[in-house]
């Protein structure tokens, strides 16, 4: 299933190193947010108790994609850039099948890898 998301998704195959600086409209090509939508620190990447976090890839001329990664013990409400997103991969629930989310947050499951695109 990973596998055949990459191939769909050009999100998650560029030929080039992504960037993080900011381009035009405030849009990173990677974007790393905590659970909370807030921009990853030097502090927030240090801080042993956050244990889920985001990673946005938006190349240009490509879909978003968003990946949320939580190693927690707990679920956590994650806040999702804005958007409208449809979660593909559920690792928790890897038989489920895809759905548009309603809301500004989804919850991540414990210990579990999400994967939604825009659109």
């Amino acid at each position: 299933k990973l596998i055949a998301l990459r191939r769909r998704l050009p999100a998650l195959r560029q030929s080039h190193w992504l960037a993080d600086h900011a381009r035009a409209g405030d849009q990173r090509e990677v974007d790393w947010r905590d659970f909370a939508d807030h921009a990853m620190t030097p502090a927030r990447w240090h801080d042993h108790a956050r244990r889920c976090l985001a990673v946005k890839f938006s190349p240009e001329g490509c879909a978003a994609v968003v990946l949320i990664f939580n190693a927690d013990t707990r679920a956590h409400d994650c806040v999702l850039p804005a958007g409208r997103w449809r979660c593909l991969l559920d690792s928790s629930e890897p038989a489920a099948a895809q759905r548009v989310v309603e809301t500004a947050t989804i919850e991540a499951p414990a210990q579990s890898v999400l994967l939604l695109t825009d659109g």
